[in-house]
């Protein structure tokens, strides 16, 4: 019986690489990281007659020395028995932190930006063309239901893609064979072969969204729903269908609305107007991420774009960013005055990158809300009432803020622009003495013009400090709400606002 699953197993794996045109003899580099998911999918590519294996293992360097390596001398001892060919890439220690400041990004998604290159690079010198990761059908089903819980577009409810391009100057593309395959059945697996890995630290903190979805409601679901995962594999698929199918329309729509204009490649909103509403909001969004600099937008700074040039306005402010509309054409104009949104990062703060936050809560209005670590309380006051049970502390502490905001933890590189000027969040968390090894803990409130306040309330010894806040200034002859923050508790924020 075991040696049948197994052969079943194998078998389901040799017509995966088969669809995917990799031969016996073809060259690929294995992302390791010596986990269950790329142990198995080692021991598959070996047992399916796969000869020319390398193996690229990037050590971050950002967990417990003791733990790395354990988890390098357990690396090396199953390539050497499997006779595969291994390359270990260490990233200097720091490394990740400095070039998470200087993109402006998270941690999480800084050591990706290692992995990869490091990926591409060791295929590179090895001549190797497809670079193979482990993501597998559990992967696919977290991502999806993340997507469901953040919000935003639906291309984020699209998944992990089984094939894409790596690198397109020099040819590499990426494949993922185990997509069809869910976690227990590599577990049966290994279990059955008496494969060892190794097992992340992190992976078991349900304080993150990822995690606790993977540990609180997969198991949920999994009890009253039995067959759930395949509905939601198949939706995976058919979203994923049609948003190749909208974006390889709306390429060519982009392409004929297209003008050279002053030697600015601007976008006939007047062509774009004759669209289905589902194409223009396409068309937008394809044409924001032409303008380089890692410009992106969320559905609402493209919606907005969208009401904009549908009502003939002139001139757009979206997501932090203006925008001409004048001469019949959109023009980027640059950021706001007083948004601190990074063009690095995109159009709105509100985005599918923040995925790679280890906690991220929208918050669209009041009520009561779970982020991660933090319970958060949402009252609202009409002006002039008196806030009975706000704690006295914290009456000097009213932030300007927009609905809907988001709670997110803090990314390298985040900055404030108070009273007195921008402010790295950095700096601030220093001076208030929070360890550097909790800074990422941090939680910030940011709404679409950029950072709104810090909170260093969860902290110990930081307990008493004032919130890093906005200037209210910035905030004048705008729609918005004053934020009262304060806690209870260890592990809980209470945010009560009056209009």
């Amino acid at each position: 019986m075991r040696g049948e699953a197994v052969d079943r197993l194998e078998l389901r794996m040799r017509r995966i690489l088969l669809a995917l045109g990799i031969k016996p003899e073809t060259p690929l580099a294995l992302a390791f990281s010596g986990g269950l998911d790329s142990v198995v999918l080692l021991n598959l590519l070996v047992r399916c007659g796969l000869r020319n294996i390398r193996a690229v293992h990037v050590c971050h360097n950002i967990r417990p020395a003791d733990e790395l390596a354990r988890e390098k001398a357990l690396i090396k001892e199953t390539c050497m028995k499997m006779h595969v060919n291994l390359t270990i890439v260490n990233v200097k220690e720091g490394a990740i932190d400095q070039y998470a400041s200087k993109a402006r990004c998270g941690i999480e998604a800084a050591a990706r930006h290692f992995r990869y290159r490091a990926l591409v690079r060791s295929a590179q010198r090895f001549g190797i063309r497809t670079v193979a990761t482990a993501h597998h059908a559990d992967d696919q089903v977290e991502t999806f239901l993340l997507g469901m819980v953040r919000g935003g577009s639906l291309r984020a409810l699209s998944g992990i893609e089984p094939v894409r391009m790596l690198s397109a100057s020099q040819g590499i593309y990426i494949v993922r064979p185990l997509l069809s395959f869910e976690r227990v059945e590599l577990l049966q697996y290994a279990m059955r072969k008496g494969i060892v890995w190794s097992e992340d630290s992190t992976n078991a903190d349900t304080a993150f969204m990822r995690n606790k979805i993977r540990h609180v409601l997969i198991p949920l679901l999994n009890a009253e729903f039995p067959s759930w995962k395949t509905s939601v594999l198949s939706y995976v698929e058919q979203i994923r269908e049609e948003h190749e199918f909208v974006e390889r329309s709306a390429q060519k729509i982009l392409h004929r609305l297209l003008a050279q204009v002053e030697g600015e490649e601007l976008l006939d909103i007047e062509l774009l107007k004759k669209e289905r509403r589902l194409m223009r909001l396409a068309v937008i969004k394809l044409y924001l991420a032409r303008l380089g600099g890692g410009i992106a937008a969320s559905r609402e700074a493209v919606e907005e774009l969208d009401q904009a040039i549908s009502s003939n306005k002139k001139r757009i402010e979206a997501g932090g960013f203006e925008f001409d509309l004048a001469e019949g054409f959109l023009k980027f104009c640059g950021k706001t005055r007083g948004s601190s949104a990074q063009a690095v990062r995109a159009i709105s703060p509100l985005l599918d990158s923040y995925e790679k936050d280890q906690y991220f809560l929208m918050v669209p209005a009041a009520g009561t809300y779970r982020c991660g670590p933090y319970i958060i309380q949402i009252s609202e006051y009409e002006h002039g009432s008196t806030l009975h049970d706000a704690p006295p502390a914290t009456a000097n502490s009213l932030v300007c803020a927009f609905f809907p905001f988001i709670l997110r933890n803090r990314r390298a590189g985040d900055t404030v622009l108070g009273p007195a000027g921008q402010k790295a969040v950095d700096t601030y968390l220093k001076e208030i003495k929070i360890a550097a090894r909790l800074r990422h803990e941090v939680p910030v409130i940011e709404d679409k013009d950029g950072i709104a306040a810090v909170i260093p309330s969860a902290f110990g010894n930081a307990a008493s400090a004032r919130p890093l806040l906005r200037d209210p200034a910035l905030c004048q002859n705008k729609k918005m709400k004053y934020i009262l923050l304060s806690m209870k508790g260890d592990s809980t924020i209470n945010v009560r606002s009056k209009r």
